[in-house]
């Protein structure tokens, strides 16, 4: 499961285990041992978690800390948009946005909370 979550981060970033065991300096091969259950440090798991901008409690669970999102509802939506792949393509897509573009997102969203909240 730790292996398949890795790759799947890797599929949805566009790269590959390969790649990633490169470019963190990994030896190649090192985190398809992870496929046999072999252990691997603590070490190299946060830096794919930190390579990702996921925590290494997903890494190694699958599960996102509950209290992140204050409404459950919200909580439940979040973890659907994350499972479903179109939209984890479209939210990774943001890891290497310009600053001015991640600022016109945050608008919008701010925006929209204003404006659902009746303060326009």
């Amino acid at each position: 499961m730790l292996y398949d979550r890795i790759r799947d981060l890797c599929e949805t970033n566009g790269t590959t285990i390969t790649a990633l065991e490169a470019e963190l300096g990994f030896s190649r091969g090192s985190l398809g041992k992870l496929k046999d259950g072999r252990a691997t440090s603590g070490g190299r798991l946060q830096k794919v978690a930190d390579r990702f901008g996921v925590s290494v409690d997903y890494l190694l669970t699958g599960e996102t800390d509950p209290k992140y999102y204050e409404d459950p509802e919200t909580a439940a939506l979040a973890q659907k948009m994350k499972d479903d792949r179109d939209f984890r393509l479209l939210f990774s897509a943001a890891k290497d946005a310009a600053p001015e573009t991640l600022q016109a997102v945050y608008d919008v969203l701010v925006a929209l909370k204003k404006r659902e909240r009746g303060e326009e």
